[in-house]
């Protein structure tokens, strides 16, 4: 049943995705392969991943939000010799804010996973993300 849900899995997110620019294609092969590898982790049954997946992207869009604030942050930075230090604050404290969000969002995430998934399965989701992180990284340094 897994590979089932795998396969289909795989093929939405193929379909739903082949359409997009370039820069959106890899991202959304990256997505693929994320959504891929954390199926194979957590072992979802298929009524944990109909719950769990919507929400699951929910989360990722609004962290993506997020990242996005941050990017225009560091963009900022660029200019930094030519920022006053009033300037160079309020980009720290906006830079803190959103990663104070960053926590606020986890957990009103990690709330929301308990009420579709066991907690050994929101675990596996915390480790599981970070080891895709560590292993996608290493693959892309080590072929670039």
């Amino acid at each position: 049943m897994k590979n089932v849900l795998y396969i289909l899995l795989c093929f939405v997110t193929i379909i739903l995705y082949g359409q997009k620019k370039p820069f959106c294609e890899h991202y959304e092969k990256i997505k693929a392969q994320k959504v891929a590898f954390l199926t194979n982790r957590l072992d979802l049954t298929v009524e944990e991943a109909q719950k769990f997946w919507p929400l699951y992207n929910e989360y990722e869009n609004k962290k993506k939000e997020l990242f996005n604030s941050e990017i225009e942050i560091m963009d900022k930075v660029k200019d930094i010799d030519k920022m006053t230090e009033k300037d160079i604050d309020y980009l720290i404290s906006e830079y803190i804010k959103i990663q104070q969000r960053h926590i606020q969002l986890l957990e009103e995430y990690n709330k929301k996973f308990k009420t579709v998934l066991p907690l050994k399965k929101i675990m596996m989701l915390y480790v599981s993300e970070r080891m895709f992180k560590k292993e996608y990284l290493h693959h892309k340094i080590a072929n670039p």
